[in-house]
């Protein structure tokens, strides 16, 4: 991103403390830095920077992933007062709803959803009796993006992966096959009529063996090539297992009999996060 020439960027995991040379040189660039921290060790490793930061507290609202659970207001307050009290910048709580991505589907979505904003704001509501200034409250997940339009006293949303979708967001109805923005492209390299599977040269390396919960999904969901960019995947074919280099995928008879050795197919990604890097690394970022 800073080579891309941004200016304002965020870190959104807890302060990785060996990063502190790299925050260092982006700060003397005078780029704009924000950073996560959820405990009182990482602040201390702030200290060392010569520049002033801004400094996010992340909140935990049930995941049990990152963050101070959001009942405990006197550490958050102990911390936003260290934050005052220093050269740095107090910026904002923030928190990711990760626990959207255990539900269903919409219909479940707007319980959960406000049950979640409903902690956070009690966490606000308890925090601006103790302070002057009102607490900022930045907010960020994909599903959220997605599925809600009230924000209450929300001032930032920072977003994921709602700019491409994967089938993790179209399978929860958040989303339609025509929105999933990042797709791989993979060559026939095996097919089997006898038991209607054929093999494409995509495997773990390139979709980070993420498999998801439904069996009609299992490790992605595929389209021919036959056009720039499909309308959707072929109907009852799905990737049902990943080596390194492999993706075997099950099919009915009169698709697998259609495909020659050579075909192209598209991938649809569980989980496009993890698809995007692991092509990055291997240089396979092709833009449309």
């Amino acid at each position: 991103f800073v080579e891309s020439g941004w200016t304002d960027i965020s870190l959104a995991i807890p302060f990785p403390q060996n990063y502190i040379h790299e925050i260092q040189a982006f700060l003397d660039q005078g780029i704009d830095v924000s950073v996560y921290i959820d405990n009182k060790e990482q602040f201390e490793f702030l200290k060392q920077l010569t520049r002033p930061i801004n400094v996010c507290i992340e909140i935990d609202l049930g995941q049990l992933r990152t963050g101070i659970n959001w009942k405990y207001s006197s550490e958050i307050i102990n911390l936003i007062q260290d934050i005052h009290h220093s050269n740095h910048s107090f910026s904002c709580i923030t928190s990711h709803f990760g626990d959207l991505y255990d539900i269903d589907g919409k219909e479940t979505f707007k319980f959960v959803f406000s049950d979640l904003m409903t902690k956070i704001l009690n966490l606000k509501e308890q925090l601006d009796q103790h302070f002057s200034d009102p607490i900022q409250l930045s907010l960020g997940d994909t599903l959220s993006i997605l599925g809600a339009t009230i924000f209450e006293e929300t001032f930032e949303l920072r977003a994921g992966n709602f700019m491409l979708n994967d089938l993790m967001i179209q399978s929860k109805g958040f989303c339609e096959f025509s929105d999933i923005g990042c797709l791989v492209k993979a060559q026939v390299i095996s097919k089997f009529d006898s038991d209607s599977r054929f093999v494409l040269h995509c495997g773990g390396v390139h979709l980070s063996k993420e498999k998801h919960s439904l069996d009609s999904i299992n490790y992605g969901l595929v389209a021919p090539v036959n056009s720039e960019w499909p309308d959707k995947p072929l109907a009852e074919t799905s990737i049902v297992d990943l080596f390194q280099e492999h993706a075997v995928v099950h099919s009915i008879p009169q698709v697998v009999n259609s495909i020659n050795i050579g075909d192209l197919f598209w991938i649809y990604p569980v989980h496009s996060c993890l698809t995007m890097d692991a092509m990055y690394h291997k240089n396979k970022i092709n833009y449309l």
